[in-house]
């Protein structure tokens, strides 16, 4: 929703609207701040035409971030190393799991792991 404010004018600013999203880029950079991998890692890209996909590599540890860049769900096959992989989710802080050889991502979901 776009919106425009005349400079002379008296109406309220809702400062709130967007918090969402403003949440979600502190936690991103909260993740990219604690992790080598991303800051310095090598950068290997299995991104389509839909979805945004790349691995950080450094020292022996990795790290991934799929990011569906369209408004309806898009399905991605993985790379072997990633099929029926388990690890971390780092927006969650909890444990995730890939079962078989491809993920679904919602629409401009996210997801950060280890």
């Amino acid at each position: 929703m776009e919106y425009t404010n005349s400079f002379f004018s008296n109406s309220l600013i809702n400062w709130n609207y967007g918090q969402t999203t403003l949440d979600t880029y502190k936690k991103l950079m909260s993740i990219y701040s604690a992790n080598e991998e991303f800051k310095s890692g090598i950068l290997i890209d299995y991104s389509s035409s839909d979805v945004i996909f790349i691995k950080r590599e450094i020292n022996g540890f990795s790290a991934w971030c799929l990011i569906n860049s369209k408004n309806s769900t898009s399905t991605f096959v993985l790379p072997l190393e990633l099929q029926n992989y388990s690890g971390t989710n780092l927006l969650s802080e909890s444990d995730f799991s890939v079962p078989g050889s491809a993920v679904s991502l919602a629409a401009y979901e996210i997801l950060v792991f280890k």
